[in-house]
């Protein structure tokens, strides 16, 4: 028996327009979404894409034992930690027997197997600035800024290491400043030196050369930077400028950004060249985050194909996906060492910070956790003192602030 067919039920008017509007709703996403991945790919090929491993020959300085980087200080200002207006004399010659106490100090934290352990809304990434004009050499890292993005305190940290820490640098084991990591054995040989005297593990940088400071400088605009009198003095911009809020171009704002020989906010030597380097990122990222996007357009022109990373094409996009959320996030800036964990030493002619490394990596957790300022306790405030008590009367014990004790403790 043949079973009658069943009139086919029309389909509602209502469902006819819900399905062409949820149509023409996916091929816009779809369409946007192909749009936007081919600008962001088009600014990433700007860039340098540069593995870590891809930048790990070594060039060690000659086999001479007369040889030593920047021997000679040339200008250097030696100050009081507490007080900018107090200059002195270098520091002594550590004997060898001191030398290799202070070396000794350093192994003993190297040896501790302790790594900073974070939450998945915690990321770092280790800011180079090279003084090389371009990207096929090397150069020497005259910046290096670690910056945290912390999802959970909303918090964007930028904590500098200065250049001049005496520590021990892995694979070629040996001991010299931070800066002679980069130089010598390029990213990878730095961020492993940073993860084995700071317990920070770090997989992700972003390179920048002195041409691509200057070209960001200038295509924003210059930046206003407030100065003292002996900055305008060192930047010799004194017939045109007076001390107080100073309109610098991109040539300017790098030379007050390297600028070790005058004091800052009650800091000197290299402590003053950091905070300038912190202040003056500030001050671009506060400059770029209103920026329209033509404006953006031309100065990512000039300033990518100056810059190298090994940050992936789909970890650019997840930042700038979530970029307006961190132009709301709060900027706070510190330095390694803190006050209280540094010494000025020198060694075969060499200018260095001896560092209580138990005392910074307390620290820096705390930093990139966003628990606050740990360097201006009263602690750390006496024992700055301290050091320089130490330093102008000439008694030179490094052993007095690097203790033994492996265990992490608090500041």
């Amino acid at each position: 028996m043949n079973t009658p067919k069943q009139p086919k039920k029309k389909m509602k008017v209502w469902c006819k327009v819900l399905l062409i509007i949820v149509t023409v709703l996916l091929l816009l996403i779809i369409a946007a979404a192909i749009t936007i991945n081919a600008i962001i790919s088009h600014y990433y090929n700007m860039m340098s894409y540069t593995p870590i491993e891809d930048d790990t020959e070594i060039i060690l300085p000659p086999d001479d034992p007369d040889y030593t980087e920047e021997k000679d200080d040339n200008g250097y200002v030696w100050v009081d930690p507490n007080n900018p207006d107090v200059t002195t004399s270098p520091p002594p010659e550590l004997t060898p027997e001191e030398q290799g106490k202070l070396e000794d100090d350093i192994k003993d934290n190297v040896d501790d197997d302790y790594v900073m352990d974070f939450e998945d809304d915690v990321t770092n990434i280790l800011l180079i600035g090279s003084d090389s004009r371009n990207l096929t050499s090397r150069g020497r890292s005259d910046t290096m800024i670690i910056l945290t993005i912390n999802k959970t305190t909303k918090q964007l940290v930028l904590t500098s290491l200065m250049r001049d820490i005496y520590l021990h640098i892995p694979t070629v084991d040996r001991y010299n400043r931070i800066n002679a990591a980069y130089s010598w054995g390029g990213v990878s040989m730095l961020l492993d030196t940073i993860e084995e005297n700071f317990k920070l593990h770090i997989d992700k940088y972003v390179r920048i050369n002195f041409t691509g400071f200057t070209n960001v400088i200038n295509g924003i605009g210059g930046i206003d930077v407030e100065l003292s009198q002996k900055e305008i003095d060192y930047l010799k911009i004194q017939d045109t400028a007076k001390p107080g809020v100073v309109h610098l171009d991109g040539a300017l704002a790098l030379k007050y950004a390297r600028c070790r020989y005058v004091s800052k906010s009650g800091q000197g030597s290299d402590f003053a060249r950091t905070l300038r380097q912190r202040e003056v990122l500030t001050i671009v990222f506060n400059k770029v985050k209103n920026m329209n996007f033509s404006t953006l357009d031309a100065l990512l022109k000039e300033f990518l194909p100056q810059v190298a990373t090994n940050l992936t094409q789909s970890e650019i996009t997840g930042i700038l996906f979530n970029a307006p959320s961190y132009a709301k996030y709060e900027v706070k800036s510190y330095r390694m060492p803190v006050n209280g964990a540094w010494n000025y030493a020198r060694i075969n002619g060499m200018s260095v910070l001896s560092v209580n490394f138990e005392k910074c990596i307390a620290a820096l957790e705390k930093y990139i956790n966003g628990e606050g300022d740990t360097s201006k306790s009263s602690e750390a405030a006496a024992l700055a003192k301290d050091n320089y008590l130490k330093l102008t009367s000439a008694i030179w014990q490094p052993s007095d602030i690097l203790k033994k004790n492996k265990k992490i403790i608090p500041v």
